[in-house]
């Protein structure tokens, strides 16, 4: 097996265990972006802000991810609520955690 990905596939269920254990949501929503921003790093071949990372990844990712990486954003920003909905409903681990295995996927393409 090609050890940059073997080591993609450790670092990726790291990150998908690490998500499993977040202390509150803004831990959850910085470990969202975390993600967010190293597949844009990929992508683009360069560093990037949080709010380009965002925005690259809402024109980018499919929709079913939207939703996560919004409230991740709001959420970091200090936000509590978005059109009345709690952000704490938005970021739940269970769709955390299936982003993650779907980033991990899109990390590991860059590998192959």
């Amino acid at each position: 097996m090609n050890m940059s990905i073997h080591w993609t596939e450790q670092l990726a269920g790291e990150m998908a265990s690490s998500l499993i254990h977040s202390e509150n949501h803004k831990d959850l929503a910085e470990k969202v972006l975390k993600l967010v921003r190293l597949m844009y790093q990929l992508e683009r071949g360069e560093d990037g802000t949080d709010e380009e990372a965002v925005e690259d990844a809402l024109l980018r990712l499919p929709r079913r991810w939207h939703a996560l990486i919004w409230a991740a954003a709001e959420c970091r920003s200090g936000q509590r609520h978005l059109y009345g909905i709690s952000l704490e409903q938005k970021l739940n681990e269970a769709e955390a955690e299936a982003f993650a295995r779907y980033a991990a996927r899109q990390v590991r393409f860059y590998f192959e």
